[in-house]
């Protein structure tokens, strides 16, 4: 008989699996909690402008919490409860997320962003993949009216989202040096 060390979580399911690769790549890109960088705050800036709204965040999901890594628009707000949370079905899914009228979208109707200041009304979320495959978070944006993306912002908005995992990848090599 083999006994198994105390406290170490036994991961049955493929999803768990895949879980618990996607929160060690978070953890392993080192940015939790740290200093809003000027590269990422500029890419908050121009997802803003493309998609015509006023409010854009960086964030990062772990196992528990939605990290803003950084904003545009909603200063103040730096995490979240990861549980129901729009970021939170776009690193579960792998794709894309618009919600284009939060009040009607049953899912997402009483998350704390919509039902609180600043009573978010719109959502979209392109996913932070990185290169082997785990979605980290998601580069986001939000409006306090409906609305809806054009084809060219939402292909702006997952480029953009592109180029930030590959920048997430590019700082980590280079924390590492």
């Amino acid at each position: 008989m083999i006994n198994s060390p105390i406290n170490v979580p036994v991961i049955d399911t493929a999803e768990e699996v895949k879980e618990a690769a996607r929160v060690a790549a978070v953890r392993n890109v080192q940015i939790l909690n740290s200093q809003y960088e000027t590269f990422y705050s500029s890419i908050n800036k121009l997802a803003a402008l493309i998609c015509d709204v006023p409010v854009a965040m960086l964030t990062l999901v772990d196992d528990e919490n939605i990290w803003i890594s950084s904003e545009v628009g909603a200063p103040g707000i730096t995490q979240l409860p990861r549980k129901n949370a729009f970021c939170d079905w776009v690193v579960t899914n792998d794709e894309y997320l618009e919600v284009p009228n939060t009040m009607l979208d049953t899912n997402h109707v009483y998350h704390p962003l919509v039902t609180h200041s600043p009573n978010f009304m719109f959502y979209a979320g392109a996913p932070l993949t990185l290169p082997m495959g785990e979605v980290i978070g998601a580069l986001c944006v939000f409006d306090v009216k409906p609305n809806r993306m054009s084809v060219n912002q939402k292909e702006m908005l997952v480029g953009l989202a592109d180029i930030v995992a590959k920048a997430l990848v590019v700082r980590n090599h280079m924390v590492k040096l």
